[in-house]
């Protein structure tokens, strides 16, 4: 069985991407996907320096500086968006 880990942003509004119900711009929730990995354990610095890959390559895709990405947990992801992973 291959191993995920997965790696959760909040979006700031200024991005453009969500919408409240009055149609005023809102925060957006990604989560991206690292496929086939070693391991779930990682030390707290190759884990910072993925999420920090993977934020460069969700912010490139979304054509917005990354600083516009806030890293979150996936707890966090869960209950903002009601997701199922």
């Amino acid at each position: 069985m291959s191993k995920n880990l997965r790696f959760c942003y909040k979006v700031d509004k200024r991005v453009g991407l969500a919408e409240d119900e009055f149609g005023n711009p809102g925060e957006a929730f990604v989560c991206a996907k690292a496929k086939n990995v070693k391991k779930y354990i990682l030390s707290q610095e190759d884990y910072k320096k993925m999420q920090d890959e993977f934020r460069k390559i969700v912010a490139d895709q979304l054509r917005c500086n990354e600083d516009l990405l806030a890293p979150i947990t996936i707890n966090e992801y869960l209950d903002r968006t009601e997701t199922e992973i």
